[in-house]
């Protein structure tokens, strides 16, 4: 048994028996892994605290990871970080793009980059070995990857877009507007002529755009690009793109800053012609829903701009008609359903009355 740095073995002696002997048993155990060779291994790897991000616009992404030694006082004294251009240079050791060398340091979490400047869409495939409380080298970690954004305005070809401003009116609204502002107040004839005044001027609550592309040969990868003044979901060839709600986040009328989100749209996308719907609807801080959205990929190792949204978009009607973020919506099932049936935007139900918006917020990751 080994304590206190001792080690004391425990002998069973052999049992006669006739016509033979049983061998000495002899065994040595470790309570608290000091005789131990060095077990530090690194996981959890993250950059700016997420595992596998894309669109990170930061020129200097911040590196974490968790040291797991089962030890009694691990910790870790030194670490290196080796960060390639691609995964086969990372199999071999090469950081072509940084190799941070040895640095003596307990550091973990938040490790700025510090290697060659990172372009727009760049991917990097990274790994960390560490060094334990006795100065033993670690192995190298699992690899991991993270991948950039969009990095200069000059990067964005696409121009914020809004649908046409339509009054929407209906027997659907004109209930909807009785219920929600008169319901309660049926006595006040002035709140009535109030709710119908404001009735007139209601836009769609929702906005339906969108474009068709031709593609000759899928891309080895695609990604999208996506922000709006307001809420927007995206479809592209009838899927769905992303699972989350209510993007992109803005919090508050006074946040100078809206931001984007990056999606990996390579198995979505099909050779021959694409359809991409785009449903914009406005916040709660917003009175118009617009759109700002581009489609990057690469093709025969070339990187190309596919989709990028301009007043060349077109719109149709939506299913939702109206309605307001607190006080609900007016859904008409009549109206035919264009993300079910996803008639090409060439048709008469596609208008030609998509317009440019001038957004003056940052737009960032």
């Amino acid at each position: 048994v080994a304590l206190a740095g001792k080690t004391f073995a425990n002998v069973q002696a052999a049992e006669q028996a006739s016509g033979g002997a049983k061998a000495i048993a002899s065994q040595t155990i470790t309570l608290d892994g000091t005789d131990r060779p060095a077990t530090v291994k690194m996981a959890g790897l993250r950059c700016e605290m997420l595992p596998h991000p894309m669109g990170v616009d930061t020129p200097t992404p911040r590196l974490s990871w968790k040291l797991t030694d089962t030890r009694r006082g691990a910790r870790q004294t030194a670490y290196r970080v080796l960060v390639a251009s691609s995964s086969e240079l990372l199999g071999r050791d090469q950081g072509d793009l940084w190799d941070s060398g040895k640095i003596e340091s307990d550091q973990s979490h938040l490790v700025e980059y510090a290697g060659k400047p990172l372009v727009s869409g760049q991917h990097c495939y990274w790994k960390i070995r560490a060094w334990d409380m006795e100065g033993k080298e670690g192995a190298w970690s699992e690899p991991s990857w993270w991948e950039m954004g969009l990095l200069s305005p000059s990067d964005w070809q696409a121009k914020w877009i809004k649908g046409a401003q339509e009054t929407v009116r209906s027997e659907l609204t004109d209930d909807w507007i009785e219920y929600a502002m008169v319901k309660s107040s049926s006595d006040t004839p002035e709140v009535l002529a109030g709710a119908q005044q404001y009735g007139s001027q209601l836009l769609p609550a929702q906005v339906l755009m969108g474009c068709d592309f031709t593609l000759d040969t899928i891309p080895t990868t695609a990604r999208m690009y996506a922000s709006a003044r307001g809420f927007y979901t995206v479809y592209l060839n009838g899927e769905r793109v992303g699972d989350d709600e209510y993007e992109p986040a803005r919090v508050a009328p006074t946040d100078a800053t809206t931001y984007y989100a990056t999606y990996d749209i390579t198995t979505l996308l099909r050779k021959g012609e694409n359809r991409l719907r785009c449903v914009v609807r406005t916040g709660r801080f917003e009175k118009t829903a617009a759109l700002l959205l581009q489609i990057n990929a690469e093709i025969g190792g070339e990187s190309k701009v596919l989709v990028a949204s301009d007043a060349t978009w077109r719109q149709t009607t939506c299913r939702i008609v109206n309605g307001d973020y607190d006080l609900g919506e007016v859904y008409d099932a009549r109206i035919r359903d264009a993300l079910v049936h996803a008639d090409p935007v060439s048709t008469s139900a596609w208008k030609s009355s998509v317009q440019k918006f001038s957004n003056k917020l940052n737009v960032r990751w």
